[in-house]
């Protein structure tokens, strides 16, 4: 027995716990103002690419927009012809005057600091206003760059001494059309103020900030030169500084890479910026931002987030307190707790020791019995003084002490065990047993409790049971059927299933249990899976028997059919399973299956033989009439000569029809009665075949055919044993076909040798047959019914007479034909040579043409 294991008094779990969500929360914080801070610069760097590029579109698009505006000056007609006027004249006041206002008007609308208008030779002639007319050195120098290079152009950003504010000079030469050329006139001097055009487009900042500048500058040596100074180092005009990393990052750009690079500025401050070039020019544009002010709202939340975190460890520091004092209270509580429960429990074990219904014994481990209860004493009928300290072997019968050992072996490795075993009683006699065991350690001394139950009643029920068992197996697989129980699922999963299944499927029983193998839905046939699971639930939900017939897929692949009735086993009006009995009924169905054949083929010939009673009527009654008729026709007195021969033609002709059809009437009866004989002698098919030519040919010709015949053998080898008679009569019915639907073309006949086999063959090119009716034309009374064929008479016994001929000589008859395009027939009879020989000759008669069978 095990004792409960006690909780520790200190809670290490909880504390490590705690202690856990803490440096993951302490983790979580890292990684959150890292993650955060470098996204803050990425964004700054983001924001300051995107302005750097924009402003620098910006400047580009500014010096454009002043380069159209001097070539829509430049192209002013009449501004160049006042200039023309004005330098060529010697008293020019009106054009000078007229100058003076255009170059105003000029000025008012570019919005342009002053106007220099200088002549071919570099000499100022006029200036608006008159301030402006002076000029330095580097103004000097550009102008003579234009008088050589008449193009607009525009210079850098510079001061003189005459003018000292920062500005830029837009040159624009003043060409004047001569003899097809043009010639110099003079060079327009616009000055360009960058403080009111230029400069505010670079202060202008898209989103708020007091860090945040636009510096335009360009490379002069190893310095820069700030044109438009810095508001925040306190610089209002241009200003030269040492080229930095920042100003070189141009240049040489920073490795891509995870770290945002940021830079220290002129005023020696770290910022996040970006240096873009401005299109067209030698000018650098840099966009930038003091990573403090980027920083300034991630300052607050990181400090905010590390009060909060602050506070959270206080109150983990709070939660181990209460836990630690909970923890030590609990423990002190399931102290007090066990030892009530101990004592609870001495008295319960000393309850049950004198009142329980089972044995209980308590052994040493000398297998002495130290207690024993009430029950263990009627049991085995010792008083109680002398069953206490017996060993426990006495009360095991002689053939039961052997495995006494091994039992308290077991008990002592696994500390428990369960036996069925045979004990006696002090009068010797013997009773069945079945004892629990449990080791139990008092202060290191290892004592046994056994748990016994007298289980003799069981027993003597278990042996009827079996007994029981075995005579209903017995009776079960000595059944001509399957009994079965199975779950309602689609699988039919059984869960008992009779040997009886293998006489049906040739499976084994146990692989249908619980599905192990095979299920015995997978045997029930595909097409009729879904009508046994219908018909059996449309049963249940009615609360009947079911009855149903399907096929069954056998272990060879064979089809069976299966009769089941069964129904539904409840409990608490729950269905739990299916319980019935399946048969085989494969042959009650082949027989059933035998009879509807029958009944059909005997309903077809009743209807066929009706058919031919009535064609046959028909046939007789037309040869009879003519025949009837015209021998009235004869006796009368005024028929001349020639009429008469022609009425005795005719029932000549409707004697031999009505005799043909008696003909066919009375062979199909002999075959159908088995009176038909075959009497077989040498025949030479090449004279057979000449034969048949030389009779038809008439008929052929008169109805204006071609006949035609092939042979394939020399007349020694053509002299074979069979009945001469028969085949000339399906030859005959073959070519009567032939010659009653051929309108136009030709027919043929002959024979080739085909290994064993001689094939015999009559085409035609008359009205063909349909595929679907190739095998129905051999059977009796069958006429193909069609338009094309209702102008055709007959008894329909031609080719099913040919049909038993050649089967009664050992051979078999066939036809390939189509609509419209004619009829092949073809019969193979065996090719057996006659004992008699021939002498050798020619081969037969000269073939007309070769057919292709």
């Amino acid at each position: 027995m095990k004792t409960r294991t006690r909780n520790s008094p200190f809670p290490w779990t909880s504390l490590s716990v705690l202690l856990f969500t803490a440096a993951v929360l302490t983790t979580v914080v890292l990684l959150y103002s890292s993650g955060e801070k470098h996204r803050m610069l990425r964004d700054a760097r983001t924001e300051m690419e995107s302005i750097s590029l924009l402003k620098a579109e910006q400047v580009a698009g500014w010096r454009n927009e002043r380069l159209n505006d001097a070539t829509l000056i430049h192209e002013n007609v009449t501004l160049v012809e006042n200039v023309d006027a004005m330098f060529i004249k010697e008293s020019a006041e009106w054009e000078q005057s007229r100058l003076e206002q255009l170059l105003k008007t000029l000025i008012d609308n570019y919005d342009f600091g002053g106007a220099v208008l200088v002549d071919a030779g570099g000499r100022p002639g006029l200036a608006v206003p008159p301030s402006e007319a002076v000029m330095g050195d580097f103004l000097r120098n550009n102008i003579s760059k234009a008088i050589s290079n008449p193009v607009i152009s525009m210079s850098e950003f510079h001061t003189a001494a005459v003018v000292s504010y920062l500005h830029l000079d837009m040159l624009i030469p003043m060409r004047m059309p001569l003899d097809g050329d043009t010639v110099l006139a003079g060079v327009l001097v616009i000055r360009i103020d960058p403080e009111k055009e230029l400069f505010p487009l670079l202060s202008s900042w898209p989103t708020p900030g007091s860090t945040s500048e636009c510096i335009l500058f360009r490379f002069e040596g190893d310095s820069v030169i700030y044109i438009n100074g810095s508001r925040l180092a306190g610089h209002d005009s241009p200003v030269t500084l040492a080229a930095g990393p920042l100003e070189m990052s141009y240049l040489n750009p920073p490795q891509e890479g995870n770290d945002i690079t940021t830079y220290i500025d002129y005023t020696g401050t770290e910022v996040v910026a970006s240096v873009k070039k401005v299109p067209g020019t030698e000018w650098y544009l840099i966009a930038k931002k003091e990573v403090p002010e980027i920083l300034e709202r991630y300052t607050d939340e990181i400090t905010m987030l590390w009060l909060i975190m602050g506070l959270v460890y206080l109150a983990l520091a709070l939660i181990g307190y209460l836990i630690i004092k909970a923890t030590r209270a609990r423990y002190r509580r399931e102290k007090q707790q066990e030892e009530l429960n101990r004592q609870a429990i001495i008295k319960h074990f000393d309850f049950v020791m004198k009142h329980g219904n089972d044995i209980i014994l308590l052994i040493d481990s000398k297998m002495n019995i130290v207690e024993a209860n009430e029950r263990a004493v009627q049991s085995y009928g010792y008083p109680r003084e002398k069953l206490i300290g017996m060993n426990i072997s006495d009360l095991r019968t002689p053939e039961e002490r052997p495995t006494l050992a091994r039992y308290f072996q077991e008990l002592n490795e696994k500390g428990s065990s369960y036996i069925e075993t045979v004990n006696r009683r002090s009068d010797g006699t013997s009773f069945p047993i079945e004892i629990s065991a449990y080791t139990v350690d008092v202060d290191g001394v290892r004592f046994y409790q056994n748990i016994g139950r007298d289980i003799s009643e069981r027993k003597m029920t278990e042996v009827e049971m079996r007994e029981s068992n075995r005579k209903l197996s017995t009776i079960i697989n000595n059944l001509r059927g399957v009994v079965f129980r199975c779950n309602n699922d689609p699988e039919w999963t059984m869960q008992y299933i009779s040997d009886g299944i293998y006489e049906l499927t040739g499976y084994l029983p146990n692989e249908f249990i619980d599905s192990k193998i095979r299920t015995y839905g997978s045997i029930i046939h595909p097409e009729d899976r879904e009508k046994v699971w219908s018909e059996v639930h449309s049963a249940l939900e009615t609360g009947y028997l079911y009855t149903i017939e399907y096929r069954v897929v056998t272990s060879s692949g064979n089809i069976k059919w299966a009769w089941e009735r069964g129904r539904g086993y409840y409990e608490s009006d729950k269905l739990v399973a299916l319980e019935g009995f399946i048969s085989d009924i494969t042959e009650r169905k082949h027989i059933e299956e035998e009879l509807i054949r029958a009944k059909e083929k005997a309903e077809q010939s009743d209807r066929l033989k009706t058919a031919f009673l009535h064609n046959i009527s028909h046939e007789i009654r037309t040869p009879m009439n003519a025949i009837v008729g015209f021998t009235t026709l004869l006796e009368d007195p005024d028929t001349d000569e020639e009429s008469r021969k022609q009425y005795i033609e005719i029932i000549s002709q409707s004697s031999n029809q009505l005799l043909s059809i008696i003909t066919d009437i009375v062979d199909i009866s002999n075959i159908e009665t088995g009176l038909v004989k075959v009497s077989r002698k040498s025949v030479n098919l090449n004279t057979l075949i000449r034969h048949l030519y030389d009779q038809y040919r008439p008929r052929t010709e008169q109805q204006g055919l071609i006949l035609n015949f092939t042979t394939h053998l020399d007349n020694n080898e053509a002299v074979v044993r069979t009945d001469e008679t028969k085949v000339i009569q399906i030859f005959s019915n073959l070519l009567n076909n032939a010659l009653r639907f051929t309108r136009e073309g030709r027919i043929e006949l002959g024979y080739v040798l085909r290994g064993e086999m001689i094939e015999f063959f009559v085409s035609d090119t008359g009205i063909g047959i349909a595929p679907e009716h190739h095998e129905k034309v051999f059977d009796r009374f069958f006429q193909v019914e069609g338009p094309s064929s209702k102008q055709y008479s007959g008894t329909g016994l031609g080719l099913s007479i040919s049909k038993a001929y050649v089967e009664l000589l050992g051979g078999k008859i066939w036809l390939i034909s189509k609509p419209g395009e004619g009829s092949l027939f073809c019969f193979s009879i065996p090719y057996t040579k006659s004992s008699e020989e021939k002498p050798a000759g020619k081969k037969a008669a000269a073939k007309s043409k070769d057919i292709v069978i």
